[in-house]
Parts: structure tokens; sequence; C-alpha cells
């Protein structure tokens, strides 16, 4: 197996976590492409520049020789309706030829062992409906789905 670390962002690694964003929200939210008040690239900026300015945000980044392979930020916050202090996962992303090879996986052990060491017993994250392979590693390292989000369009 490919030889990987894992290691604290750097500034230097902003276009790649933004690009990462991008990787991530078209895969789930296809209809980016039209959003009418701003192109794809202007809300996803937003978006990106919101969260980066974030004191708290922690990011961390694999990489293999000197180029970065993937990536798992998390912030901060509490649960929507238990208020429970907790971290949310913003973005977990690989770069397709570095899947399956434990990436993900070492990336989000990190930001467990960083949750425990901090005090907050909850990690939680949104997954795409049709991401079985994502759903089986959180799956493995302790995950349990609580809800689902359903969407009607008309």
């Amino acid at each position: 197996m490919a030889s990987f670390l894992i290691r604290e962002h750097r500034v230097v690694d902003r276009p790649f976590l933004r690009a990462m964003l991008e990787a991530a929200a078209l895969t789930t939210y296809p209809e980016l492409s039209a959003l009418g008040r701003l192109t794809r690239a202007d809300r996803l900026d937003e978006i990106f520049n919101f969260h980066y300015t974030h004191r708290e945000k922690r990011i961390w980044v694999a990489q293999s020789g000197e180029a970065p392979i993937g990536m798992v930020w998390i912030q901060p916050g509490r649960h929507p309706v238990t208020e429970e202090p907790d971290y949310m996962v913003l973005n977990i992303a690989v770069v397709p030829e570095w899947r399956r090879r434990g990436v993900a996986r070492a990336l989000l052990e990190a930001a467990q062992a960083f949750a425990r060491a901090e005090g907050t017993h909850r990690l939680r994250l949104f997954v795409g409906a049709e991401n079985t392979a994502a759903y089986a590693l959180y799956r493995e390292l302790g995950f349990v789905e609580q809800t689902r989000e359903m969407l009607w369009r008309f």
C-alpha cells in the first residue's frame, strides 16, 4: 500500500481545500449549476470563505509526497435539537485515485482523536444517500444513522 501522512492544513492548501469543497458539493447538490442570483463558483466561494475564516476550524490534509490527496474539515458547534456540544464534519474528500486506500479512515480517525482530546464526545456529519462506500466506512468507525433528509420537488 502506498504511504501517506496526515497533517494540519497550511495556507498553501487553500486551493486544494476549495477544489475538494466543489467536488463534494457538485456530487451532493448538482442543482448548484442553476442558482439564479449567483454563479456556482460565487456561491461556493461564499461558503468556503465563510467557513475558512472560522477561528476554531480544524482541517487535516492527507499528503503523499508533496501532493495533497485528501482532507477532513471540522468545526465546533452544537446539535441543532439537543444542543449537545459536538464537532460537525463540514467536508471530507479524497481524490479519486486514492479512494479505498485508507485515506478517509485515517482522516476521520484524526478528527475523532482530536474531538476526544477536546472532551467533545460527538462528531456529526451528513452523507449523500447514494454514497454507500461512505456509509460503510462511517459505520465501521462507530457512526450511527440518526436522521434522513427527504426532499420533495414540484
